[in-house]
């Protein structure tokens, strides 16, 4: 699977562990709604992929939530994404 951009096509199969970002985002030192600011996105949008209830989002959102929490890539993903090279290809 090749992610480099954000077609809609190559994406749709990738999904974001909602357990891994609020993990992640916690052990940052985060709220939801100081990560939902420190990526530029609505804070709404943090709770609904770490419940599950959004399971995409763009890679250059990922991207930078990864960044943000210092984590990889493939550290919110869920499953077998993380076992496939995904995070040299989300560029």
């Amino acid at each position: 699977i090749t992610i480099m951009g954000s077609s809609a096509r190559a994406w749709a199969g990738i999904t974001v562990d909602g357990n891994a970002l609020a993990f992640y985002r916690l052990c940052a030192g985060y709220s939801q709604v100081e990560l939902a600011k420190a990526v530029g996105m609505h804070k709404h949008t943090i709770y609904l992929l770490e419940r599950g209830k959004r399971k995409r989002t763009k890679p250059s959102t990922l991207r930078r939530i990864a960044a943000v929490c210092d984590c990889k890539v493939r550290d919110l993903l869920k499953g077998e994404y993380q076992d496939r090279g995904v995070e040299a290809n989300v560029t």
